[in-house]
């Protein structure tokens, strides 16, 4: 995969330990350049739970690599809860989106789970 670097930053310091770089990139594809003519950012972490070294991709330029990181975890979380109500009450799609719509589902599938 051909890239252009924009710049890198290797980061060490205590407390972004499970930072391990921070990159600026733009893409160099004829196609890709078209439909995103943008920088992007590549921000890789150290998973020490699972000895993992996971790469996020982000447009967001002005946040801290830490940041990053940290709403990628807790959007993960989010999804494996969401995973795991599914398979609780055997719902393959959330029909609606909005909040009162998967509440609604969730509470007749609750209803029908325990009556």
């Amino acid at each position: 995969m051909s890239k252009s670097m924009l710049w890198s930053l290797s980061l060490t310091n205590e407390k972004n330990k499970h930072v391990l770089c921070d990159e600026d990139i733009v893409l160099t594809w004829f196609y890709s350049s078209k439909k995103y003519p943008g920088s992007l950012r590549i921000v890789r972490v150290y998973d020490d739970v699972n000895d993992k070294t996971l790469v996020l991709l982000t447009n967001n330029i002005t946040w801290t690599a830490d940041t990053i990181s940290q709403l990628y975890k807790a959007r993960w979380d989010v999804e494996v809860f969401f995973e795991y109500l599914k398979q609780l009450f055997k719902v393959k799609t959330f029909i609606g989106t909005t909040p009162n719509a998967v509440r609604i589902q969730l509470r007749t599938h609750l209803y029908r789970y325990y009556y």
